[in-house]
């Protein structure tokens, strides 16, 4: 394991726990800021899919509002993940 990459790995951790108390203590789109941050300045954080599956357990429910789906939050943090890996490729974000 080299240097960086467990600079990385306690980046992670860090971030981690920021967003688990995010959900917990501040209101949903801070959370949701932090998320699209770290995935866009972490590789492969799939993190943020997980984040989101908390948080609809927790909050969401399948009021009408959008639709009857049981997981919004986990579907647009899904859709975020997707476009943010396309989108790494063609900008310079420096992602090791």
């Amino acid at each position: 394991m080299t240097i960086r990459s467990e600079v990385v790995n306690k980046e992670r951790i860090i971030v981690d726990i920021i967003i688990v108390v995010s959900i917990f203590v501040f209101p949903w789109w801070f959370a949701a800021l932090i998320s699209v941050f770290a995935a866009i300045f972490l590789k492969n954080f799939l993190d943020i899919i997980v984040m989101a599956v908390v948080y609809d357990l927790l909050y969401a429910s399948s009021l009408g509002i959008f639709g009857g789906l049981q997981f919004p939050t986990t579907i647009a943090a899904s859709i975020v993940y997707i476009a943010l890996s396309v989108l790494k490729k063609y900008t310079l974000i420096d992602v090791e």
